[in-house]
Parts: structure tokens; C-alpha cells; sequence
């Protein structure tokens, strides 16, 4: 019964051995380890061929022992064939078939330390990529930072500039140029600025002709909200009407 069990445990065996191996040539092997799997299979299949005689042949010994034979010409005969088989061609062809199987799986395995290798070299430049492009768009949006606040700050400390000349009294200084063709806030208050130094000196072109006596000018009011203009007119109305 033990032996039986052994016969049955081995056929199984066999069995998920040779449904293991039926895809394992579509898993993208390389022809170097194709040629290898194929000289397994060959050794693998002399050996099993040979697995299977001798397990015939046991089986025969078996039946005469179940007969009460045991001895003589027929018993020593099967014995004999066991026992060669056992100990020459068939252990040449394990031997052929573990070669050939080692053989295959260092090649898997170097294979797969290669490519492990190359998949964190890749990994490693990929990460050199992005620090070296984190780094450099944090380098440029500080240079891109100061050259924006460069070129809003000045022009607004240049009008800043103007404003302060004019609250001094200073209307000898116009808007530069470059200032006043700007677009957006910037040239918008350029423009406003500059209106406002020569409005002003307007008015004091206007005070100046007074001073000096000549009450003829008319003075253009800036808006309807021009206060100083307003009242400048007053004057040189009341001032022409006393005159005369």
C-alpha cells in the first residue's frame, strides 16, 4: 500500500510538472535561455521516459511478490534491470536535466538582476532630471520674481519721485518716456502724472502772467471737479471786473 502511494504521489507529480511547464515558453524568454529550456525538455523527457521504465519494471517485481515469487531466474532478472537502470542511464539523465535547469534559472536570474539594475539606473536619472528641474524652476521664479518686481517697483518709485517734486514745488521734471508708453497700471500712472505737472504748470503760468499784471489769460479747467481752476477763474473775473 505505501508503495502504491508512492506510484500515485510520483504520476501526480509528473503531472503538475508537465502542466507547469506548457506556457513557459510565451513568458518572453531570451533565445539564449529558450536554447537552455529546450535542453531541459529534452533531458527532462529522456528522464521521465526512463522514470516510467523503471517504475514498469517495479511494478512487474511487485506482481511477483504479490504471487509469493520471490527469487529465481525471472525475479533476479527484473531486480537486475531495476538496479541498472536506477544507478546508470537514468541517474545520467537527472543529472542532464538539473544541469540544464540550473543553467536556466542563473540566466532568469541574472536577467532579472539586470534589469533591476537598469530599472533603477533609470530610476536614479529620472530623479536627477526632476531635482535639476525643480531646481531650476525655483532658480528661475526668483529671477522671474525680481525682474517682475524690478520692473513694477521702479516705475512706481519713479512716480513716486515726480509726486514728491510736485508737492515740493518742482515742475521742472516731466515723465520719461519709456514710462509713459508702458501698458497697464503702470503707464496709467505715467500718463496721470504728467498731466498733472503740466496742468500745474499751467496754473503757474497763469499766476506768473498776473503777477506781471496781464489779467487777459483764460485758464482751461482740468474737470468739473478742478477746484484750483475754478477759483483762479474767479479771480481773474473779479479782478478784470473791478479793472474796468
Amino acid at each position: 500500500e505505501i508503495r502504491k502511494r508512492n506510484y500515485e504521489d510520483i504520476q501526480i507529480a509528473y503531472r503538475e510538472a508537465n502542466n507547469a511547464a506548457e506556457g513557459f515558453e510565451n513568458l518572453g524568454l531570451t533565445p539564449e535561455q529558450l536554447v537552455a529550456w529546450r535542453s531541459f525538455q529534452t533531458a527532462w523527457a529522456a528522464w521521465t521516459a526512463k522514470q516510467n521504465e523503471l517504475l514498469d519494471i517495479l511494478n512487474k517485481q511487485e506482481e511477483l511478490l504479490s504471487q509469493g515469487i520471490r527469487g529465481g531466474r525471472q525475479f533476479d532478472r527484473i531486480a537486475n534491470q531495476a538496479f541498472d537502470l536506477a544507478f546508470s542511464e537514468l541517474r545520467e539523465y537527472r543529472d542532464q536535466a538539473n544541469n540544464h535547469r540550473d543553467e536556466l534559472v542563473a540566466m532568469i536570474r541574472d536577467n532579472a538582476v539586470d534589469a533591476v539594475d537598469s530599472s533603477l539606473k533609470t530610476a536614479q536619472n529620472y530623479l536627477r532630471w526632476q531635482i535639476a528641474i525643480v531646481i531650476a524652476a525655483f532658480a528661475l521664479s526668483i529671477i522671474l520674481g525680481l525682474w517682475l518686481s524690478w520692473r513694477i517697483t521702479k516705475p512706481i518709485l519713479s512716480g513716486v519721485s515726480h509726486i514728491a517734486r510736485v508737492a515740493d514745488g518742482n515742475l521742472r521734471h516731466d515723465v520719461e518716456p519709456v514710462l509713459l508708453q508702458q501698458s497697464g497700471e503702470t503707464g496709467l500712472l505715467a500718463v496721470a502724472i504728467q498731466r498733472l505737472i503740466e496742468s500745474q504748470r499751467k496754473e503757474v503760468g497763469i499766476f506768473k502772467s498776473i503777477a506781471n499784471g496781464d489779467y487777459t489769460n483764460e485758464l482751461e479747467l482740468r474737470s468739473n471737479q478742478d477746484e484750483l481752476g475754478v477759483a483762479v477763474r474767479q479771480m481773474l473775473d473779479v479782478t478784470n471786473e473791478t479793472l474796468n
